[in-house]
């Protein structure tokens, strides 16, 4: 949605995760229609929490940075942030490939995830083209792993044991 947009109708109630509740929303305008989703935080300090996922989001994929931000929304804190479809499980195999090249992206911006799983991944189609180009959505998981002492974790280790978590042999 456009940032002079001042309401948005909720369609579904996506469920609640470790960091927040989701709501897939879209604008009520029919001139500039667009779905996008409210996440809400869990976290006592919530508009810190939404913060640093909008900058995950922003680090990690900066051709949505005009899609994702943190506003007030019903009286509270809420991340905005783009919709992607499921990836449903016979298009899967088909996207190893693709999404490969997204967790390898995650190390090129300096981050890991800590939660690789299909219910956290979508996909989007770029304009023009006919193939899907998947997206680590949830990115509450985002991780810097150089900054991150904690994390002592070799990269390629890391992708590999994404890969064989979403891929099992």
């Amino acid at each position: 949605p456009l940032r002079s947009t001042t309401r948005l109708v909720a369609l579904e109630d996506l469920g609640r995760g470790s960091s927040g509740k989701a709501w897939l929303a879209c604008t009520n305008s029919p001139k500039n229609a667009s779905l996008c989703v409210l996440k809400f935080s869990n976290h006592a300090d919530e508009a810190g929490a939404l913060e640093r996922e909008c900058g995950h989001w922003i680090s990690i994929y900066p051709e949505f940075a005009a899609m994702v931000r943190v506003e007030k929304w019903s009286g509270s804190p809420a991340l905005l942030m783009p919709h992607f479809a499921a990836i449903h499980d016979e298009f899967r195999e088909g996207m190893k490939e693709e999404i490969a090249k997204l967790l390898q992206r995650f190390v090129d911006s300096g981050f890991i995830h800590t939660d690789v799983h299909w219910r956290n991944l979508g996909y989007y189609r770029k304009e023009g083209d006919t193939g899907k180009v998947p997206v680590l959505f949830y990115l509450d998981g985002a991780e810097k792993y150089i900054e991150n002492t904690r994390i002592s974790v070799d990269v390629s280790d890391w992708i590999a044991r994404s890969m064989l978590n979403l891929f099992p042999l």
